[in-house]
């Protein structure tokens, strides 16, 4: 899987059912300046992502998809 992704990619991945988790990792203060998140999003702080991403059980075989915009 790339490093980078865009838009379009993703969707086309969920339209053909792969499994995609797509995580905001924003910083606090940004995360408070504007709370909208994408659609099915969960929130990673940034600055605890691994032992959160392991906590929530994210697959680390699957399409995980981080923003921060």
């Amino acid at each position: 899987m790339p490093e980078r992704i865009t838009l379009a990619e993703t969707r086309k991945l969920q339209e053909a059912g792969e499994p995609v988790v797509l995580a905001d990792v924003r910083t606090d203060r940004s995360y408070q300046d504007d709370p909208l998140q994408a659609k099915g999003a969960i929130r990673v702080p940034p600055d605890d992502a691994v032992r959160q991403a392991r906590q929530l059980g994210l697959d680390a075989h699957g399409t995980v998809v981080l923003y921060c915009a």
